[in-house]
Order: structure tokens, then sequence, then C-alpha cells
């Protein structure tokens, strides 16, 4: 299926095993965006594409970043609105040849408003770390611990 340039906005490219791998945003039906990944091989061809929407077309969702890990999974990490002015961190673990994922590991950090992941890095215990920032009313944005980690 060929995609509008104006209904996707790629934020990661990375190559894994000899594919590219993308994932970005695509506006629904709704008029909101949702977590848009898709492998490409070295043909051309799309091999799969995979959304994620949090909550039935009434949120906004985006990807940030990718990484291939050494067990064969593509990690995500992108931004999740929860609520209005409420946004969680949602870290997606993708089997990369079928494009299925498990289900997502949404984080919140209590008292923060919007929680933005920066950059992302796996090592070869299935960990991923993320660092970032979070931002709560009225105050400017800090710093997220650099040693964030989530196990997904």
């Amino acid at each position: 299926m060929p995609i509008s340039s104006h209904a996707f906005q790629p934020t990661s490219t990375i190559v894994c095993h000899g594919d590219l791998l993308i994932t970005g945003n695509k506006i629904n039906i709704s008029g909101n965006s949702d977590i848009y990944s898709l492998r490409i091989d070295s043909n051309g061809d799309t091999l799969w594409q995979s959304s994620y929407n949090w909550s039935a077309s009434q949120s906004m969702d985006y990807g940030i970043e990718l990484q291939g890990s050494t067990d064969g999974f593509i990690y995500l990490v992108g931004g999740s609105e929860a609520t209005i002015d409420d946004w969680d961190l949602a870290t997606i673990r993708y089997n990369r040849l079928s494009g299925s994922f498990t289900t997502p590991t949404r984080t919140n950090i209590i008292g923060a408003t919007i929680v933005e992941a920066t950059s992302m890095v796996c090592d070869d215990s299935k960990n991923v770390y993320i660092t970032g920032y979070a931002q709560q009313p009225n105050k400017y944005c800090k710093n997220l611990c650099n040693q964030s980690f989530l196990r997904v």
C-alpha cells in the first residue's frame, strides 16, 4: 500500500539485518496520529506495516526512535497521550520478521504532564535504556534520570 507523504511523517530509520525499518506518525481517520512502523526489504518491497493507537483513535501517539537488538526484536520508544494534557512514554517490542508486537509498556511519571523520550539504547540482556525529559504543570522541563530503565 503506498504511503501518502502528507499522511506519514517518519521520525526514525534504521537498517537491521539488511532491511530498512521506519517509524513515525500516521494520521488516522479521526485526524489524530498513530505510531506507524514498517519494514522494507532491499528490493523496496514492504514486508510488514504496524500501527499503535492507545485509545480507539481519540489520542495522539508518535514514534520517536527504533533500535534493533541481538535477540531479533526491534524496540521502539514513542509518546502517547493518556488523557488531554497528559503524555506517557510508550515502549513497543516488535518481532522483526512479522511486525507483531507485545503489549506496549507505558510509563507515566507522577506529577508530570508531558514525558518525552529523546534517545534509547538496548543491551544484550533485553534492557531498554531511555533518556528524555518530563514537564510538570507551570514549570520548565526537567531532565529524566539518565539511568531511566525499562525492561520490556
